[in-house]
Order: structure tokens, then sequence, then C-alpha cells
């Protein structure tokens, strides 16, 4: 169930329950809110939902569009499309005023998905051999513009990119590496890279010596020049945007399980049992 409250107050405006449970993220461009359900053909649906009062403006569905299998990332907005990626690795972008494919892509299962401007993000998990990279960058039409690995080379490499935000002037990426097993080989790095071609700005290595602990980040959010993220120590990092230095260490008496989110000032970020923390920008 989707609920909208009013940001004041908290008291609810309307609630949104479909035939099957919603499971993926929001996104909201022009007063209209996009949502879908994680279930396989044909049950599959995205829906355009009027944000004033929650009702259904459109829905794109499995039974529609045969190819079409659940939803693994976003939905995202880029440009005139709502853009998804299916359980089976295709990208889908649908006309978002009218629910109308625009086109489809198919590629690896995605672990993350941006977009912005004309160019759509696309992060994925793959091993050493694969010949797929983890980061590919699309036109909005759906043309590969460029594409990056964040592989060491190791035989029995796993490597993905668990999240990725972007601004006007760049992209940032945490990245990983793990063995066949899931056990960590390397550790989540920061990364800064140019949107225009991929190239590495800056890395922020979160295990800076063997001995030191390996700290997992989480979800990105972007809020001026300060990155913030999550950790697996139960702690909201905030690091330099233009150098990768990091800042600031908040403690969460938790691990964080949703992005963080900047609004007038204030850092929000939930935890397990439904807390949610609050932190000045500046402090």
């Amino acid at each position: 169930m989707l609920y909208a409250v009013d940001r004041a107050t908290g008291v609810e405006q309307w609630r949104f329950s479909p035939e099957r449970p919603l499971d993926t993220d929001v996104a909201v461009a022009d007063g209209t809110v996009f949502v879908g359900t994680k279930y396989r053909h044909p049950w599959s649906k995205l829906y355009a939902l009027d944000a004033a009062d929650g009702s259904v403006k459109w829905d794109f569905s499995g039974k529609t569009c045969p190819g079409l299998e659940g939803f693994a990332a976003g939905p995202v907005i880029g440009g005139p499309f709502v853009i998804f990626n299916d359980t089976n690795g295709r990208l889908w972008a649908v006309e978002r005023h009218t629910g109308t494919l625009g086109w489809s892509e198919r590629g690896p299962r995605l672990e993350s998905l941006e977009a912005y401007d004309t160019t759509v993000l696309a992060g994925s998990q793959t091993r050493n051999e694969d010949p797929r990279t983890n980061l590919v960058a699309y036109d909005i039409d759906g043309i590969e513009r460029w594409s990056k690995t964040f592989s060491h080379g190791r035989e029995d490499e796993n490597t993905y990119v668990d999240s990725i935000v972007s601004t006007d002037n760049a992209v940032f990426v945490t990245a990983g590496n793990d063995d066949a097993f899931g056990n960590d080989i390397d550790n989540h790095r920061l990364y800064r890279l140019s949107p225009t071609d991929g190239t590495v700005e800056w890395e922020h290595n979160t295990r800076p010596s063997p001995h030191s602990n390996y700290v997992g980040l989480g979800e990105l959010a972007v809020a001026g020049d300060s990155i913030y993220a999550g950790t697996d120590e139960w702690r909201l990092h905030k690091y330099d945007a233009n150098s990768g230095e990091l800042l600031t260490r908040y403690e969460l008496e938790g691990d964080a399980v949703s992005a963080p989110t900047v609004t007038d000032g204030t850092v929000l970020v939930g935890k397990h049992l439904g807390t949610t923390f609050a932190f000045m920008r500046d402090s």
C-alpha cells in the first residue's frame, strides 16, 4: 500500500491499495507518482497515479507487454520517460504522460538505476570473466554512450554497483567486490566519475589498510558539496563531493535501511524498526 501524507502535519491525504502488493521505489514528476509491483508475468505492473488524490492515470503491465518480468530496479524519471529494469535484465522506457512503450534494451539484471537530463545510468553485478561492465550510460533513446567496470582482476571476483546518484557535473557510485561465495575480497569504494565519459575523478577507499575494519556503504544522497551514505557500522557518513574526504560520522544506533533524504537543511535517514533520524546539514 502507498500512502501520501502532508509534509507539515503528517496527516494522511490518500492511500493507494492495488490488487497486488507494491514493492518498488517511488518516482514523482509533474504531479504524477510512479510505482510498481515485483510480481512476475503477467502481474507485473507499473502504475501512474495522480499526486493530488492517488487516482490511477494509467498502468503498464505484463498482460499487455508479455516481455515484462517483474521489477529489479527503478522506476526513475529520464526526460519524457519513466524507466525501470525487470528481473530478466531488460531496461524499459515508458512514456510518462501516456503509458506507451518508448523503447526497451536487453542487458543484465540491475542493482541500481539513475537518470538525469538525457542520460540513464544502469549499475549491475558481474563476474570477472563476464564481458559486460558494471556501469553503463545510455542516452535517453537507449543508445549506449559509455561504460565502466570496477573489477580488480581477480579470477573468482564478483563486482557490483550498489548505488548511483548524479548532479549536473558528476556521477557518484558505490561499488564493491566479493568472491563466488559472497565473501568480501575488497570493500565498498565511493567514486566520483565524469558524466561525459565515466572517467574516475577520485575514489574513496572505506578500508584504507588491510588491518582496518571493512565498511559497507548504502544508498547515496547529494546535497550541495556533500555526499551522504548510510553504513553497516550503524553510522551515516558525510563526504566532501569535490575531494572524497570523509568529513563527519553520525551515530545511528542501528543499520540505515533507507537512502538519506536532504530537505530544508535537514538530513533524514531511516533505520530498522521504523525509526527516522534527522541531522542538521551543517552539524
